[in-house]
C-alpha cells in the first residue's frame, strides 16, 4: 500500500511538472519594449488571455493598429476582467478595435476597462491628425457605446481621463448612464481643459510625456454606487 501510495504520488508530481504554470495576471507596464518585438508580443498575448483575468499595459506606447492586434487575437470567450490601457498612443480608431472584439464574444467578462491619457476622444477628429479621422459622431457613438455593452461586457469600472473626450462625447456617455446600471465608477477627468487648447491650435501631448495620475480622482458615480467604496483610476 505504501509502495502503491509513493507511485501515486510520484505520478502526480509528474503531471504537475509536465503541466504549464497557470498565469491569471500580467503587468507590463512601464516595458522598454517597442516596434516589433512589441506587435509579437502583442500577438503573443492574446492567445495566453483565455487564462487571464488581468492584462495590465500601462505606457507601451501602444498605437491603434497594433491594439488591432493584440484585439484581433483575442480568443473568444476570454475570462478577462482587467484591461488597461492607459498612457498609450491610441487614437480614435482605437474604440472600434475595442467594441468589435467585444462583439465578438472576446470578452465578456470584461469589468474594468482603463483608457485614460489616451487621444482617443471625439475632440481629437476636430484637429488635423493627417489621415481621414471619423466623424465626432461616430468617435461619440462608440464612447457611448463603452458603458451600455455594446462591446459584449458589463463594465463596473471605465477610465476616460485626459482622452480629449469634447461635447459631443459627453453628452453620449451621459445618455449611457441612465441605461448602464452596473457601472459603479467613471471617471472623465482633464478633458475640459482640451477645449481651451483646441481652440489654441495647440497639438496633443505626445503619449510618451503623459502621466498615470494615482493621486485620488474626482469620480462620477451612478446613484446605485453612492454607497460603494470609491475606486483609483
Amino acid at each position: 500500500a505504501a509502495a502503491a501510495a509513493t507511485a501515486a504520488t510520484a505520478a502526480a508530481d509528474a503531471a504537475d511538472a509536465a503541466s504549464p504554470p497557470q498565469v491569471w495576471d500580467v503587468d507590463l507596464s512601464r516595458s522598454r519594449v517597442r516596434g516589433a518585438p512589441l506587435e509579437t508580443l502583442l500577438r503573443f498575448l492574446g492567445p495566453v488571455a483565455c487564462e487571464l483575468r488581468s492584462l495590465r499595459l500601462t505606457k507601451l506606447l501602444i498605437t491603434s493598429s497594433q491594439l488591432e492586434v493584440l484585439c484581433a487575437s483575442l480568443p473568444a470567450p476570454t475570462p478577462l476582467q482587467t484591461l488597461d490601457l492607459a498612457s498609450q498612443r491610441l487614437s480614435p480608431a482605437a474604440l472600434r478595435a475595442l467594441l468589435d472584439a467585444g462583439r465578438r464574444g472576446a470578452c465578456p467578462s470584461l469589468s474594468a476597462l482603463i483608457l485614460s491619457h489616451n487621444p482617443l476622444g471625439d475632440a481629437m477628429t476636430l484637429l488635423d491628425q493627417g489621415p481621414p479621422q471619423p466623424t465626432v459622431e461616430a468617435v461619440a457613438a462608440r464612447l457611448g457605446g463603452l458603458p451600455l455593452g455594446m462591446g459584449g461586457w458589463s463594465l463596473t469600472r471605465l477610465a476616460l481621463a485626459d482622452c480629449w473626450i469634447g461635447d459631443a462625447g459627453m453628452a453620449a456617455l451621459a445618455r449611457a448612464l441612465a441605461n448602464a446600471p452596473a457601472l459603479q465608477h467613471l471617471d472623465v477627468r482633464m478633458n475640459a481643459q482640451h477645449s481651451a487648447m483646441m481652440a489654441s491650435g495647440a497639438p496633443p501631448p505626445a503619449a510618451a510625456d503623459t502621466q498615470t495620475d494615482h493621486a485620488p480622482p474626482t469620480t462620477t458615480t451612478t446613484p446605485e454606487a453612492a454607497t460603494s467604496s470609491p475606486l483609483r483610476v
